[in-house]
């Protein structure tokens, strides 16, 4: 599918968008990081608490989420994608632009 002027000009500001938050999420890490390693120094050591092999990381837990949104993202995208191939018959004789041939469509993939 072609790209048109205004799909170019939408990429092209999420990329500018995208560097603005990784630039800020970088200075944003790095300060923490900072005040991190400042504040450990004057934090006594826990003790071992029973269960606590049981109970994930923080970077397991923050894993374990982003992988369940990426799946429901994945499933949310199949569906909507799917819904406007449904369209397709009306949204063909709606849209401005070039006509594409409707198709059918695979069924919806379901949650694992």
């Amino acid at each position: 599918m072609a790209k048109t002027q205004y799909t170019k000009t939408v990429e092209q500001t999420e990329d500018q968008i995208l560097a603005m938050v990784g630039q800020a999420q970088a200075a944003v890490i790095d300060a923490v990081s900072k005040v991190s390693e400042r504040v450990a120094g004057f934090l006594p050591e826990i003790p071992e608490l029973p269960f606590a092999e049981q109970v994930p990381s923080l970077a397991e837990f923050v894993g374990l989420w982003f992988g369940s949104m990426e799946r429901l993202l994945a499933v949310q995208k199949d569906y909507a994608t799917a819904l406007v191939e449904a369209l397709a018959p009306i949204t063909g004789k709606l849209e401005l632009g070039p006509k594409a041939a409707p198709r059918r469509t695979a069924p919806v993939r379901k949650a694992a």
